[in-house]
């Protein structure tokens, strides 16, 4: 028998649901579970005043958390030979997660060495976006677009087009 050492709480599973559905796997593969919960008063408070950020696109998608903070994330790094910022921070895999985070509220892109966004404001829970210490020159009209979007942080970058007068109610110096 296999003994899965069931800690409820945001650092491993993100909610009691994912838990579950890691039982359930294993249930599902003719692996008996013994179970041993440990229950934090943190896990029964899910967001609660602090929520859990998120660190990684897998986890993100994986726990189903609000917040996600990718600075200076390594795994924004790009592995594709073909792409032209191969070895750099690029977009090309938080471009193909954005669909898959469509939940998240808080995203933190702040020092990650980008010249561009992805197409966050396809978001459609998102509430606010640190794009602080990057290489922008501009930020996309298309953020104005975003439904429940109230704060741009980008201090620190070149921003050398400026800020369009569609966002300049959203572009803030810290977020709140």
């Amino acid at each position: 028998a296999s003994v899965l050492r069931w800690r409820c709480s945001l650092l491993r599973y993100g909610t009691r649901a994912d838990a579950s559905s890691v039982i359930d796997r294993h249930r599902e593969a003719g692996q008996s579970t013994v179970l041993t919960r440990q229950l934090s008063s943190s896990s029964e408070t899910l967001g609660g005043a602090h929520p859990e950020w998120a660190t990684s696109l897998s986890q993100a998608v994986r726990r189903g958390t609000t917040h996600l903070r990718l600075r200076e994330s390594e795994e924004l790094i790009c592995g594709e030979p073909c792409c032209a910022a191969f070895g750099k921070r690029c977009l090309c895999r938080l471009s193909m997660f954005l669909e898959r985070l469509s939940h998240i509220k808080h995203l933190d892109l702040s020092k990650c060495e980008l010249d561009r966004l992805p197409e966050v404001w396809r978001m459609p829970q998102l509430e606010t976006l640190d794009v602080s210490d990057n290489l922008l020159d501009d930020l996309p009209v298309e953020l104005a677009s975003a439904a429940k979007l109230r704060a741009v942080r980008a201090v620190g970058n070149p921003l050398t087009k400026g800020v369009s007068p569609q966002l300049q109610a959203l572009v803030v110096e810290e977020i709140k």
